[in-house]
């Protein structure tokens, strides 16, 4: 792949900023922070409560897959920026790039 590729040719899925469904979101984005994924710290998994299995901290009941998917499937996960346009960290960005290491492997 090259870094201007877009990711959606990887997953089974779009992944589309709502306001700006005709720009496809890149490698590039993605590892630059410019994807336009929002990242709130209110939507993190845990909140204030720690994993209490130390065997398996992070065993969630959805996949990465599926967590991605209702990430970027709603307008409210998204910034207002064109991709490719602003710096905004995301975590959510690099989760998004966890599973294209995944579907690469």
């Amino acid at each position: 792949f090259q870094l201007d590729d877009p990711i959606d040719d990887v997953l089974s899925f779009d992944i589309r900023n709502p306001s700006f469904r005709g720009v496809p979101i890149t490698y590039r984005h993605l590892y630059a922070h410019t994807s336009g994924i929002k990242d709130e710290s209110s939507r993190y998994r845990y909140g204030d409560k720690c994993p209490s299995n130390e065997m398996f901290p992070y065993s969630f009941s959805e996949t990465l897959e599926e967590s991605v998917r209702k990430l970027t499937d709603k307008k409210s996960g998204w910034t207002k920026n064109r991709p490719g346009n602003k710096y905004i960290y995301s975590n959510y960005g690099t989760a998004v790039a966890a599973l294209l290491v995944e579907k690469h492997s």
